[in-house]
Order: C-alpha cells, then structure tokens, then sequence
C-alpha cells in the first residue's frame, strides 16, 4: 500500500512541475552594436591598442513587469526590480511565473528603480546596494551602466574610456523610463538592446562620463529606453 501511495504522491509532484513549466515565461535580454552580437568579457582589461569601440559592461534594472493582452494587463511581476548583467548568462534574463497559462501580446517594464521605491530605502536581493548600482552619496539607485572603450573618447587619452553611469529620480532629473514592445504568446522571449542607438559617436566625443542626474543623464536614459527591440 504504501508503495502505491509512494507513487500517487510521485505522479502528483510530476504533474505540478509540468504545469508549472507551462506557467513559466523567461525573458532573455541581449545586446548588439551595429548588428552584431555582443559577448562582454566577465572581466575588463584595457585594451592595448583602442582601434574601435569596446563595451566592457552593460548592466541595468528592470522594474514593474507587465504582460499584456489587447490593451488589457493579463499578468504584473511582483518583484521591486531585476538587476540585469550581460556579462552573466544567468543575470541575463528572468523568470516570470503565473498561476495559470498567460496569453499575452505585449510586455510592458520599467528601465531603472522608480521614486515610490526608492523612497522606502535600501532593499534585499537584486536592490541590495552590495551590488554596485547605488548611489549612497545620492540615496538612489543607478538605473543602468555602460562602459567600455572608444576611439572618440579623444578626451580621454590614453585609455580613451567612457563611463555612464545613469540615475536620477526627482521629477526635474527622472531616468526611469517605460518600455513596451509588441510580441506572441511564448515560453520565452528574446529582447535585444542596439547599443549603437546609445553609444554614438557624438555623444563619446562630447562627454565620456555621466556620472550624476541631470539634463545629459536623462537624455542618456531616453536614448536607452529606446534600444530594445523583439524580433
């Protein structure tokens, strides 16, 4: 008797992991420059001769994730943010889990932290300032970096790096901006972000860092908001 029971129990355990596999949607992210693919080193060295453009890192929050359905919201993401690294295939996507199978036509999400948040203090997990994406000078998070290297950075010689580092989120200097994009009903799903919309050769000859809110840091984020594609 006990045997059988043993396998009722094994059979119920199978079938809870099968729905919940169905109930699972993964949101992978993905970077290119100039329409190819983006492999970033988990460490940065410089490089010995800085001939064209290097990107060393890439990392960004995303926040208040939302499926919808014809205009309708059919699923929100209960975390407070997901801290996304490039540079790790396993910080570079999330998992959204719902009770139910989730028939959707849009994903919806904020890039960076916004004030309602920040304003409640330090967080756990992915908002834990031990993460390097907080300002404790500011009391604010940093809502995406970018580095690397560049032969525009004419300012910068030798190393000719750049540096932005974007957050902000009084109303006059917010860089939190929303995200929506047009897709199908899928277990997952592929976002890329084209760097090159960012990264422009104007932008790394005038000013190499940003490192505080402002008028230049906002108009970064707008510029990042707008990268990310689904094909």
């Amino acid at each position: 008797m006990n045997y059988i029971i043993r396998i009722f129990i094994g059979l119920l355990l199978l079938q809870h992991s099968s729905l919940l596999a169905k109930n699972k949607i993964e949101v992978n992210f993905a970077a290119t420059y100039n329409g190819a693919s983006l492999v970033l080193p988990k460490e940065a060295k410089t490089p010995n001769e800085i001939n064209s453009l290097e990107i060393t890192k890439v990392r960004f929050y995303i926040s208040q994730v939302q499926l919808f359905k014809e205009g309708k919201c059919v699923f929100k993401d209960p975390s407070p943010g997901h801290l996304i690294d490039l540079s790790d295939s396993g910080k570079s996507k999330i998992s959204l889990i719902s009770k139910k199978k989730i028939d959707f036509d849009a994903i919806q999400f904020m890039i960076g932290i916004d004030s309602a948040t920040t304003y409640k203090g330090i967080e756990k997990g992915d908002l834990d300032p031990s993460n390097e994406m907080y300002w404790s000078w500011q009391s604010g998070y940093i809502n995406f970096k970018l580095e690397g290297y560049s032969p525009f950075c004419i300012k910068e010689r030798p190393k000719h790096e750049f540096h932005y580092h974007i957050g902000g989120y009084h109303f006059y200097e917010n860089t939190c901006n929303e995200v929506r994009l047009n897709t199908t009903s899928s277990n997952s799903i592929r976002i890329d972000l084209h760097l090159e919309q960012v990264l422009q050769d104007a932008l790394l000859q005038e000013v190499a860092h940003v490192q505080l809110p402002g008028t230049k840091a906002a108009s970064i984020a707008t510029s990042f908001a707008h990268c990310f594609t689904i094909h």
